[in-house]
């Protein structure tokens, strides 16, 4: 999410919709790239960073490259709801850069609702490995965001004061939340984060954590049982089944086993041979020394 919209009488810009009373104003603005008309009402849309994308289709339904919307699909009458919030949960990339892949969880969530987000969460921007309460204080939070942005904007409204988005605009300067916590800046997920550090901590374990619980119930699943009552041999069927394993051990070829006896034979008269020419070695020496 990036640019916004702007028309001749109306912008929408920094948490407020508000009336231009500058009447040298150029419309359309700079950094503009596309301009939508209908009868005399115009819309133009500007985007300074070029991160943004427009495409045109006859409706939503055909817009399949975007993920489920923020807004729509994030309440909990949403058929999205639940793979949403497994999609959010034990991912390797960091959950800012999630949020703002237009294309992977949902769409429609920019930079500062991000921060706003994980502001509210009390979570990382680059945490990953989200556990599922996590993850579903995410979901919920977006949508209540996203829905109080919307009304606040249809009324002519500013933001709550307590949001960080009335404290994060400083030009990157050491700032304060609503509660006097100190804010500081940080690149994640390619962009500019507000985060206070006091309760937005990183937490490098919890992937290990979640890893190792993961191998712990693999292991616990393949030594347990399985559900039930438990076979019972008689003396009579423990025989067979014992019979049935001495049979399927493995045998050796006949070759292989002529082979290894041979190797073993010569190895054996190689020996005894090594044994009589030491002791007469032997023997010869001791005469040797007798006679001289």
């Amino acid at each position: 999410m990036t640019g916004r919209l702007v028309s001749p009488d109306m912008s929408c810009s920094w948490g407020n919709k508000y009336i231009k009373d500058d009447e040298e104003a150029k419309f359309p603005p700079k950094y503009t790239y596309l301009i939508l008309k209908s009868g005399e009402k115009k819309v133009a849309f500007a985007d300074p960073r070029k991160f943004g994308s427009v495409s045109l289709c006859d409706n939503l339904a055909t817009a399949e490259e975007l993920a489920p919307d923020g807004l729509d699909e994030t309440n909990s009458e949403s058929n999205h709801l639940e793979k949403i919030t497994s999609c959010v949960s034990n991912q390797r990339l960091g959950i800012k850069a999630l949020l703002l892949d237009q294309k992977r969880v949902v769409s429609g969530v920019g930079n500062w609702v991000a921060d706003e987000v994980l502001y509210q969460c009390g979570i990382h921007p680059d945490q990953q490995n989200l556990t599922k309460e996590q993850a579903c204080k995410i979901v919920k939070k977006l949508n209540s965001i996203l829905s109080t942005a919307v009304v606040c904007l249809n009324q002519y409204k500013a933001y709550p004061e307590t949001w960080l988005f009335s404290y994060r605009w400083t030009r990157k300067k050491a700032g304060k939340d609503c509660k006097g916590r100190s804010l500081t800046f940080l690149q994640s997920g390619g962009r500019t984060s507000a985060i206070v550090a006091s309760i937005q901590k990183l937490r490098k374990s919890q992937g290990k954590e979640i890893e190792k619980n993961s191998k712990v119930s693999r292991k616990r699943k393949s030594v347990s049982r399985p559900d039930g009552p438990q076979p019972h041999f008689k003396k009579e069927d423990k025989s067979i089944v014992t019979n049935k394993r001495k049979k399927a051990t493995k045998t050796l070829p006949e070759s292989r086993l002529t082979k290894r006896r041979n190797e073993v034979s010569s190895g054996m008269n190689g020996n005894l041979k090594l044994r009589r020419s030491l002791r007469l070695a032997n023997i010869g020496e001791t005469k040797q020394f007798k006679i001289a």
